[in-house]
Parts: structure tokens; C-alpha cells; sequence
């Protein structure tokens, strides 16, 4: 009886350590805040895991390599996860496209923290890693605007004309090659 009640403890001491769930938190630098985000899922093999509804958290088979996929800011990237609670957070872009079909006339272009982007802007991944930079007159992008991956590579660069009409744009994968 003792043999049978020590195997079923131990049973289910391993069960409850391989439980392993996941939170993404995003971080405004506009707002200055941080709130969990549902706009994101995990990968691992074919087996794709969302967050639940309510709360954001992401219950998962088992710890291990997942690709964390956040759908806010074009994140794709590898995470490692223990058994436990586990969390990771990211930063919002705050230089974003932004639309304005209201004003007259409409506005297409360039905003950082909801203001049309002037002068030279730039934004940062979490880690001060460069992740865009511009030269924009009125939230118009004027020349070239260029993307960075989180490892600082060169991953896209369009150029405009004076009159923020785009003239070219360039794709690399993270290795430095051109995507066409």
C-alpha cells in the first residue's frame, strides 16, 4: 500500500511540474504602460497554442523551444520555456503608419505617439537595439526609411521621393539576402 501510494505521488508531482503556461505582456512607450496582450500565439512543430479569452495566459503540453508569434509589431521569434509560469514582454512600436481618412486633406504617413512623425525619428527594440529610423516632414516620409531585425540586420528599406511617394523598397531576410 505504501509502494502504491508513493508511485501515485510521484505521478502526480511529475504531472504538475510539466504544467506550463505563458503570458505576453506589451509595453507602450507612448502611453507608459504595461497590460497583457491576446494578440499573439506559440508554435512548436505543427501544433499551434492561443491564448485563452479571458485572461491572455496560454496553457502549453510542455516546456521546451517554442516560436513566440506576436501579431502587434511583427515579432516572430524563439523562446524557452520552463515548466511553470513563464512571461516575456514587448515594446509597441511608436513610430506606426497611421491613417487619418477624416481630415482634409486625408493624411497618410508617419506617426510617433499619435503626432505626425517631423525631423528624424527613430524607434528602439526593448533591448536599445535600433528597430526603424526616417527622415519625415509632417508625418511624410521623405527618403529613405529603414526597418532593422532585433539583431541590428538590415531588414527593409523603402525610399521615398520629396513628396513621400514611394520609389523603392528592399526586403532581406535575416541573413542579409534580398527578398524579391
Amino acid at each position: 500500500m505504501k509502494t502504491l501510494i508513493a508511485l501515485l505521488l510521484a505521478i502526480s508531482v511529475n504531472a504538475y511540474s510539466q504544467n506550463v503556461t505563458f503570458q505576453l505582456f506589451s509595453k507602450d512607450p507612448c502611453a507608459k504602460n504595461i497590460k497583457p496582450s491576446k494578440l499573439f500565439y506559440l508554435k512548436k512543430g505543427n501544433k499551434t497554442y492561443n491564448p485563452s479569452h479571458s485572461s491572455g495566459l496560454t496553457v502549453l503540453d510542455a516546456p521546451g523551444k517554442y516560436k513566440l508569434i506576436a501579431l502587434f509589431n511583427n515579432v516572430s521569434k524563439d523562446i524557452y520555456l520552463k515548466a511553470g509560469t513563464n512571461s516575456d514582454t514587448l515594446h509597441i512600436q511608436s513610430i506606426q503608419e497611421c491613417h487619418d481618412p477624416y481630415s482634409k486633406p486625408r493624411f497618410i504617413g508617419y506617426c510617433k505617439c499619435g503626432e505626425p512623425c517631423n525631423g528624424i525619428e527613430e524607434d528602439f527594440y526593448a533591448d536599445g537595439t535600433l528597430r526603424e529610423k526616417g527622415e519625415f516632414k509632417n508625418g511624410t516620409p521623405i527618403g529613405a526609411v529603414t526597418f532593422y531585425y532585433p539583431d541590428g540586420k538590415i531588414q527593409e528599406i523603402r525610399v521615398y521621393n520629396q513628396a513621400g511617394i514611394l520609389e523603392s523598397r528592399m526586403r532581406f531576410d535575416e541573413s542579409g539576402n534580398e527578398i524579391f
